[in-house]
Parts: C-alpha cells; structure tokens; sequence
C-alpha cells in the first residue's frame, strides 16, 4: 500500500474542519438560546419558595 500526501488536499480538508466545528458552535449556541428563552418563560418568582428570603 502507497501512501502519498499530496498538499493541494490540505486546504480541503482545512476548509471542512472549520465548517464542522463553526457548525459545532452553531448548534451550541442555538441550545444555549432556546435554555435561556424557556428559563425565562418558565420561571415563576412568585410561586418559588426557593427564591423567598428569610
């Protein structure tokens, strides 16, 4: 078996690496966004007892 590298397929393959991991954090940020939105539409500070200070 020949293994040749050959460089004209590195930016390629560089240019894949950063679509995958931009859309790694894409994705990350889009869950961090739908947790915050449905943190903020759950939360009841009235009826938490929790949340009451001492």
């Amino acid at each position: 078996m020949n293994i040749d590298f050959q460089t004209k397929h590195v930016a390629e393959s560089f240019a894949l690496m950063i679509m995958g991991m931009v859309g790694i954090f894409v994705v990350m940020a889009i869950i961090l966004g739908v947790i915050v939105l449905l943190n903020k539409i759950t939360s009841n500070d009235k009826d938490d007892p929790s949340q009451k200070k001492k």
